[in-house]
């Protein structure tokens, strides 16, 4: 009864907090409709500004795995408190009450900074932190000292191409996607390596592989695109241990392992582009951060290709021939455009000016090289009138243009 009267309580209060936008903190756990997922894809956002921009980073993890009845304040460490009420570590109502207590803390920072803290947090670990960076200076030493207050706490500095768990979604500054391949990688070789002499039927294996492996490749390469030899790589591992333990032939049609009218295994270039093509909906849809930035990110993107329009609605790039490599949006763009799928906007963002815009004379190829797009981005030139003469014959020369 007490448990149910509890999860009632919660359920309200959720809702309540939820849908008015009382928690202003920038925490992700125990509300309706909260996703580990939003925060993950704000750090990856700003990981990609900094590396394109070159700016310096710095971002602070803390391992929230273990029960701390206090609070890390700007003067220090609050002092532990009993639950004198009987509402401990597993209740039903404890990761709410948690992000209330937190609330003031992460609304305060983030009155200092524009982006103070992206959690999915309910208990502190005192003994497990960990700092990213990108300031070389920094790295020589392979740690840091932060002061709470009178608590000194000395954190170990991670470099950009060693890669970190967040949220247990793998990110590291230099936006590597090699580990997260391996990664997928592993889950299904360890899959195979598990049924390999177990008898099962085809519907078993299809019920696992479907529902467990590729939820877990879904979530761990959320914040990558793999590219076709990648996805390659990852089909033929699933697709030769199935036909053996069916006892298929290896040459077999693939569809007959994909389609609906075969085996129905799913087919990991079509779940990634599902996904991504879901996420990046619910990301421009989201009324938080999240959404801010993901517009901000498509300004830019639009400035650093140099189109007149919305480029979510005049993509023309394939993913094969796109030279930005440190952008989810346009990789996603590009997969889109790779099967003739289209975004629709009601936002149209185009850049007034002469008819003939410079991409549809220069192909990504010569665009992108040797930086030329950043070249004519920062004169803000987008139409080819803008370096002819004035007689309009001839171009006009590299000095006059002050390239």
């Amino acid at each position: 009864m007490r448990k149910a009267v509890v999860k009632i309580i919660t359920q309200k209060f959720s809702q309540i907090i939820a849908n008015n936008n009382i928690l202003k903190g920038g925490n992700y756990v125990a509300l309706p409709g909260s996703s580990t997922k939003v925060p993950i894809r704000i750090i990856n956002l700003i990981m990609e500004d900094a590396k394109v921009k070159k700016k310096p980073l710095w971002i602070l993890f803390q391992d929230f795995s273990k029960a701390r009845k206090a609070v890390i304040t700007t003067t220090g460490i609050t002092q532990f408190y009993k639950a004198l009420i009987g509402i401990d570590q597993g209740e039903v109502i404890s990761p709410l009450l948690w992000i209330i207590y937190y609330d003031p803390l992460s609304d305060l920072d983030k009155e200092n900074v524009m982006i103070s803290s992206q959690a999915y947090m309910d208990d502190i670990n005192l003994n497990k932190f960990a700092i990213m960076t990108n300031d070389t200076n920094a790295l020589k030493d392979k740690s840091i000292k932060l002061n709470f207050g009178s608590y000194v706490q000395e954190i170990q500095l991670i470099c950009p191409t060693e890669s970190v768990r967040i949220l247990d979604a793998w990110m590291n500054l230099n936006l590597s996607k090699i580990y997260i391949f391996n990664q997928c990688k592993n889950i299904i070789t360890g899959y195979n390596k598990i049924i390999r002499n177990k008898q099962l039927t085809n519907k078993m294996m299809r019920y696992m592989y479907n529902a467990v492996i590729i939820s877990s490749i879904k979530y761990k390469s959320q914040h990558t695109i793999s590219n076709d030899k990648q996805v390659a790589v990852l089909n033929i591992l699933t697709r030769t241990l199935f036909k053996k333990k069916t006892n298929l032939v290896m040459t077999i049609p693939n569809c007959m392992i994909y389609s609906s009218l075969g085996y129905a295994i799913k087919d990991i270039l079509t779940i990634q582009l599902q996904y991504q093509i879901i996420r990046l909906h619910n990301q421009l849809q989201n009324k938080g951060l999240l959404g801010t930035l993901s517009q901000l990110s498509i300004i830019c993107l639009q400035q650093e290709t140099l189109s007149v329009n919305n480029v979510l609605t005049g993509w023309l790039i394939h993913l094969k021939d796109l030279k930005i490599k440190f952008n989810l949006i346009a990789s996603t763009l590009a997969i889109m455009y790779d099967n003739n799928l289209i975004c629709q906007s009601n936002i149209k963002r185009k850049i007034i000016g002469d008819q003939l815009p410079i991409t549809q004379v220069l192909n990504s190829d010569l665009l992108f090289k040797d930086r030329l797009n950043y070249h004519l981005q920062r004169y803000n030139i987008y139409f080819l009138s803008q370096i002819m003469a004035a007689d309009g014959i001839r171009l006009l020369i590299y000095s006059d243009l002050r390239i």
